[in-house]
């Protein structure tokens, strides 16, 4: 993922040069990696994403000193990762999100998946959570809660609810 991204990037940067040898000062055209930056930066406003020589890197701003990807706590280094992946889902795609809180911290949770969501109108999201705050959240949204499944039968125990009738 980290590898599309950058060579998006690169194609840009080339394509940009190439079609504007007079060096006009017309702006380059935003990138997958332009977009990841903005929104994760938004998440976390107390971090900054810095294009460092080729590479990612990572700073806060109590201590500017860059520090590389590995040092993001597993849900930060998530929020990138889904904030990225979802920029190459194909037009239209069916999504399933299994877990969605999986690394995230609850006081964000409902954010990154907005965000997420606002960043692909044209797909559909299925979520499959046991955490019924988070399943109240999204908003026009059908919810189906499976009460049981008899597996040697295959029979489905379900009734459909309205996000606001969860809880």
């Amino acid at each position: 993922l980290m590898y599309m991204l950058m060579y998006e990037e690169f194609i840009n940067v080339i394509d940009f040069k190439h079609n504007n040898p007079d060096n006009s000062k017309k702006q380059l055209p935003e990138t997958k990696l332009d977009r990841v930056q903005h929104h994760w930066e938004n998440i976390f406003p107390q971090n900054k994403m810095l294009r460092m020589a080729g590479q990612l890197s990572f700073s806060d701003y109590k201590d500017s000193r860059p520090y590389p990807a590995m040092r993001l706590s597993d849900g930060e280094k998530t929020v990138f990762y889904l904030l990225a992946a979802i920029l190459f889902a194909a037009p239209n795609d069916l999504i399933m999100v299994q877990d969605p809180e999986v690394f995230l911290h609850h006081s964000i949770m409902k954010q990154v998946w907005d965000t997420v969501e606002q960043m692909r109108p044209d797909c559909t999201f299925i979520y499959l959570t046991h955490d019924l705050e988070f399943a109240a959240s999204r908003s026009e949204s059908t919810c189906v809660w499976v009460k049981s499944y008899d597996a040697e039968e295959n029979l489905w125990d379900y009734e459909i609810l309205n996000s606001p009738n969860l809880l």
